[in-house]
């Protein structure tokens, strides 16, 4: 089963497959490592560019890369920003009964609680932790627009979308969901 977690950023994923590692046998691999692979080899200025027009360059590796999974029956996490409600969709009606997905966001968050949320939790290598209140809800808002685009998305095409007020208390009902038949 490839389990493939999508959503924007500072959403959780990371944290949620942390979790998930933590309880399950399975390989992890975050759709970062090819956006950092690809940009260096094929010399793409990735930040240049917002996540969707960098998912659309990455979905034919991640395609073919989840193909070969399947292909050779190993099980694998998923996730990343790169994962969008479309490409999951192709994914899921090609191979039904080997892709089990879901995208996480926040729409319902306050920008200063967001704000205030992702400065608590930012590790060493957090990259907005220069930004000034003002830039930081100009970053909150931007995301919590493509949270909003995603959420539509997965309506649109039957996936799931979880609202994420807090990860830490929310995870294990994803983690339910992803590993329920």
């Amino acid at each position: 089963m490839i389990f493939l977690i999508g959503g924007t950023a500072k959403s959780g994923k990371t944290y949620l497959a942390n979790k998930i590692l933590k309880e399950k046998t399975i390989s992890y691999f975050s759709t970062d490592y090819l956006m950092v692979t690809i940009s260096n080899v094929l010399k793409i200025n990735v930040d240049e560019e917002d996540d969707k027009m960098v998912a659309h360059k990455l979905s034919p590796f991640l395609e073919t890369m989840i193909e070969a999974m399947i292909y050779n029956k190993i099980d694998y996490l998923i996730e990343g920003v790169h994962l969008l409600p479309e490409f999951v969709s192709k994914l899921i009606n090609k191979y039904p009964k080997y892709i089990k997905s879901c995208f996480l966001g926040y729409t319902d968050i306050a920008v200063n609680d967001k704000i205030d949320e992702l400065m608590k939790y930012q590790s060493e290598n957090c990259w907005y932790k220069h930004y000034s209140h003002e830039q930081m809800k100009q970053l909150v808002n931007f995301l919590h627009h493509f949270s909003q685009e995603i959420k539509n998305d997965c309506l649109s095409y039957s996936i799931p979308y979880f609202e994420i007020k807090n990860i830490v208390n929310d995870y294990e009902l994803i983690i339910d969901y992803l590993f329920t038949d």
